[in-house]
């Protein structure tokens, strides 16, 4: 490609790479916002939008890099140090402040209050990050870089003639193998512990969510909604009053023994809450957003709702293209990235051929890939979030159903894993990323940081025995309500436990007598006219 040719394609692709970030953000955020959201929240909307954008375009900016490299027209180290340190000051500071900012709409109408406790928890993560960072700079920031040098006796030019020259250039010759201590400058060594802290994360979640993204859109095929017969609706619409007056109950308790502690806590009387306690709001939640699904459900076997039955079909369609994704990855992790030595370049020669025939195909294929990686890994934190674990308040992405803490959460997750999906990308795609200032930084810099260079490639071993792992889970638990019910049950049965074996002041619910009758719906069975 000649040098005109290759700014025209280069400035073309930058172009194209933040126009489609900018419409990702956008999408994101009109696509998944709840109703109640769309005329107020600005300042966390506009936090949120500019998090997706720079998270995708992180991803986007590689083989933009790469066209770059190919050029040589510009240092673009420099391009990747301000934009990791755009996503830090976005992923420290300023998400965390417009999380905290939101959450305190409805409870501190008092902007002046609101305002100061989002900035006092923002500014307080950010101070803890940078003493870590100090520390860590300080005992770790060292990369030690395998080198090989050459060398060979110098030869006196009145001896030398052009016989000697074979003899030379093959026996005189010699190479050893050293490394190379590189003391890390702090802007270097804060990408490094970004993209470490991600990376874990990025191995665990992306390897779920490779296999959930698929299995639930089959799940959804497979139990797309069927016409239901007068007697059968009527006995689900007397499940669903039993699953929510019993929420309801339990809510309403929960909520009047906090505000009985609120109360014993001004008195100087202060009950800690039991690990069942503290977990069941979230059970509780979850349930509900089941419930929810499962009255939608119903809406559209009754005729309710409308109903698109090509819809699902065009979910099976998409699933199979997407486990064709999760197994290429998979086969390239296995025959490129995994071995010490690579048995075939994989989808580095896959990118190259395109690239040879149209260089915009070779990059379009690459972000269809990068893109893939970064979607299921949102999808596994939200599944290991709300599904399996459910260690946390985690709201997964539900369209025209997500409030703007939970957008921003996940643009928190994507914004993490950013960088670390760059250096997995620079790794995976070794052959095809050459010469790039991020193959220098993340290849070359975080792969030999004293205290994690041996770590990595093995941890990238984890990935397929995950994959397997979430599949087998999957094929177990194919259904939400099954697992969800069944958690939530079991907290029950300890707060009920608490209630009646503790002491009066320690006690869960102190007057409900009957919750022990109260169970929740069990997973409907299938009937003549039941066929889901």
């Amino acid at each position: 490609m000649s040098t005109i040719g290759g700014i025209i394609f280069t400035s073309f692709f930058t172009v194209s790479g933040v126009l489609a970030s900018i419409l990702f953000s956008l999408w994101y955020l009109f696509t998944f916002q709840h109703p109640e959201d769309k005329l107020r929240a600005w300042i966390p909307k506009i936090v949120m939008c500019t998090s997706t954008f720079m998270a995708l375009f992180t991803v986007f900016l590689l083989p933009i890099d790469i066209a770059f490299a190919d050029l040589d027209l510009f240092p673009f180290l420099f391009v990747w140090i301000a934009v990791a340190a755009i996503d830090v000051i976005l992923l420290l500071f300023v998400l965390p402040f417009a999380i905290v900012y939101y959450e305190a709409l409805d409870t501190k109408p008092n902007i002046i209050k609101q305002l100061l406790k989002a900035v006092l928890t923002a500014a307080g993560l950010f101070l803890v990050f940078t003493v870590v960072i100090v520390i860590t700079w300080f005992v770790f920031g060292e990369a030690l870089i395998p080198v090989q040098t050459y060398g060979s006796d110098l030869v006196a030019s009145t001896s030398f003639s052009a016989s000697d020259l074979g003899a030379l250039t093959v026996s005189s010759l010699s190479s050893s193998s050293k490394t190379l201590n590189l003391n890390l400058m702090i802007h270097l060594h804060v990408i490094a512990f970004a993209s470490v802290i991600g990376m874990v994360l990025f191995i665990i979640f992306a390897s779920v969510g490779a296999v959930a993204i698929p299995m639930d859109l089959i799940s959804e095929w497979r139990y797309r909604p069927r016409p239901f017969s007068n007697d059968r609706v009527a006995q689900f619409r007397i499940v669903f009053r039993n699953r929510a007056m019993m929420l309801k109950e339990i809510a309403q308790k929960y909520t009047d023994d906090m505000k009985e502690r609120q109360e014993d806590a001004i008195d100087g009387k202060k009950r800690r809450l039991t690990r069942a306690e503290r977990k069941l709001p979230n059970r509780i939640r979850e349930a509900s957003r089941q419930l929810e699904k499962e009255y939608d459900y119903i809406q559209i076997s009754t005729g309710a709702k409308r109903y698109l039955p090509l819809l699902y079909w065009g979910k099976l369609v998409v699933a199979v293209l997407l486990f064709c994704l999760s197994a290429l990855w998979l086969v390239h992790l296995v025959l490129f990235v995994l071995p010490e030595e690579p048995l075939h370049p994989g989808l580095n020669l896959i990118f190259r051929v395109f690239e040879n025939f149209l260089p915009f195909l070779g990059t379009a294929l690459y972000s269809v890939f990068a893109v893939y990686l970064l979607a299921c890994t949102v999808k596994g934190v939200t599944r290991l979030g709300t599904r399996i674990l459910l260690f946390a308040n985690i709201h997964p992405l539900e369209k025209h159903n997500t409030y703007s803490n939970a957008l921003m959460f996940n643009a928190m997750v994507m914004l993490l894993i950013s960088l670390a999906l760059v250096r997995f990308l620079c790794t995976s795609f070794s052959v095809y990323a050459r010469a790039t200032s991020a193959n220098i930084i993340f290849n070359s810099i975080c792969d030999n940081l004293a205290f994690i260079r041996h770590a990595f490639p093995w941890a990238y071993f984890t990935m397929p025995f995950i994959a397997v792992a979430a599949l087998l889970l999957l094929v177990i638990f194919p259904r939400k309500n099954e697992l969800v019910d069944r958690l939530l049950q079991n907290d029950l049965t300890k707060a009920i436990k608490t209630a009646t074996e503790g002491k009066k002041g320690d006690r869960f619910i102190d007057s409900i007598k009957n919750v022990k009758k109260l169970k929740l719906g069990k997973a409907r069975e299938r009937g003549a006219d039941d066929n889901v």
